[in-house]
Parts: C-alpha cells; sequence; structure tokens
C-alpha cells in the first residue's frame, strides 16, 4: 500500500517539477523569485519523502555489476546545488572503481537518504565528507563512508536511529531513511554503523557502510562468502575491514 501511494504522488510531482523548472526564467520579479524558491524546496520535501516511503518495499530490479564510486558521483551531482544553495562545501574522495554485483536502485537509494539526512543536519552550512575505499584487510569489500559536522546525534538517540519510524527532525523526514538503509545493505550482506557527537567543540555524525566484493547476489559463488558477514566485528567492535 506504501509503495502504491507512494508511486500515485511521485508521479504528479515529477510532471509539477519538470513544469516548475520551464516556468522558472520566466519570472523575473524578486519576491517572485523568492516564493518560487520556496515553492521548489517544499515540493523537494515532498518528493523526498515519497522515495522514502518508495524504498519500503524491496527492489525487484536484477541485481548487475555496479561501481559504487560511481553510483556516488551521480548522487553527488543531483544534492550538488542543494548543497551549494544551503552553503555546504562536499569534499569526495572516491578511490575506489571496484564494480560488484548489486541492485543499483537500492544502493542509490541507501546514498541518497545518507546524503539527505547530512544535509538537514547542517542547517547552518558546513561540510559533507564523502569516501569510497578499497579494504586493505580481511574481509574484501568496499568502504563508503559519510560523515558531516551538523548538530549531531543525542547519545540516547543512537540505539534507535535504525528503527523504522524513528526520527531526530522536527520538521522533516519520515523516520525510514536509516531503517531503509541498513535493510538493503544487510541484504547485499553488508554492515553499516552510525557514530555520532554533539560536543559544542565537536559535532557530527559519520556513517560506515561496507559492501563484501560477493555480494549475496554474486551468482558467481551464490554469494557464500557474503553471507558470513552479519555481525563479523573485530575486538574493538568494529567491521573487520579497513
Amino acid at each position: 500500500m506504501a509503495a502504491t501511494i507512494a508511486h500515485e504522488i511521485n508521479n504528479p510531482l515529477e510532471a509539477v517539477m519538470n513544469l516548475m523548472y520551464l516556468l522558472r526564467p520566466m519570472i523575473a520579479d524578486p519576491a517572485g523569485v523568492s516564493y518560487f524558491q520556496s515553492v521548489e524546496t517544499e515540493l523537494g520535501r515532498v518528493s523526498h519523502i515519497a522515495k522514502q516511503t518508495l524504498g519500503y518495499y524491496r527492489d525487484n530490479v536484477p541485481a548487475s555489476s555496479a561501481s559504487i564510486g560511481e553510483i556516488v558521483l551521480q548522487a553527488i551531482s543531483i544534492y550538488e546545488p542543494r548543497c551549494t544553495a544551503a552553503g555546504i562545501e562536499i569534499k569526495e574522495a572516491i578511490n575506489s572503481s571496484r564494480k560488484i554485483v548489486l541492485r543499483r536502485g537500492e544502493m542509490m537509494q541507501v546514498v541518497s537518504n545518507l546524503m539527505m539526512n547530512s544535509i538537514y543536519a547542517m542547517q547552518a552550512g558546513g561540510t559533507l565528507s564523502i569516501s569510497v575505499e578499497d579494504t586493505v584487510e580481511s574481509p574484501d569489500g568496499i568502504n563508503l563512508t559519510i560523515q558531516d559536522d551538523g548538530v549531531g546525534i543525542a547519545e540516547e538517540d543512537l540505539p534507535r536511529v535504525f528503527e523504522a519510524f524513528f526520527t531526530t527532525h522536527d520538521t522533516v523526514g519520515t523516520g525510514i531513511g536509516l531503517f531503509v538503509a541498513k535493510q538493503f545493505v544487510e541484504g547485499h550482506g553488508g554492515q553499516i554503523e552510525v557514530e555520532s557527537r554533539r560536543d559544542a567543540e565537536n559535532h557530527g555524525t559519520s556513517v560506515r557502510v561496507f559492501l563484501p566484493v560477493s555480494t549475496t547476489y554474486d551468482p558467481s559463488d551464490d554469494g557464500a562468502a557474503a553471507k558470513g558477514l552479519i555481525g563479523h566485528r573485530n575486538a574493538e567492535g568494529r567491521f573487520a575491514t579497513a
């Protein structure tokens, strides 16, 4: 039902956004431009909620070989204008072009959800750092890290961030972004963790995603290596990767 409703909402939303793109050059009055930008922002927020709701069900598109680095670069190209307008600098370090078997739509949504969480956390601007690197220790795979210097998450809220419909935002979001991200990452045989702090001089959030080189969708060995990764952590409780 959630997927059906989201589809029905998203179709006219896309039409309205396209029409607004055509309308923008026709508005010359400064006050009109200001109102127009506000409408765009609110429509973008509704569109984001609809897309998150679409992610509440699993993608049925067949998995294929793709690069996480390329997916991240595509997401950056989409959200960079919004970041620039919000005074957010994006620092990227895409050091892996490795391809693995995955569901591209699901991983694109993971990256998009994490980036949007960071953008919402930096209302006064800041720095959004995104890196993709191959692991240098066992197990073999790829690390994706998205870090911001936003307001951070309260310590008492951290254990609940992956719960469905739990949100720390008062006015935006549905509370299913991180929940969906976790389902998608673990569905690929990967892992996701969040660290955050709210100190006056040291605040922000870091989300780390690990994807194995042999995911659960890899037909070469039925993802056998990936299936043993869930819960595999080192003595310090972190992923046993780089």
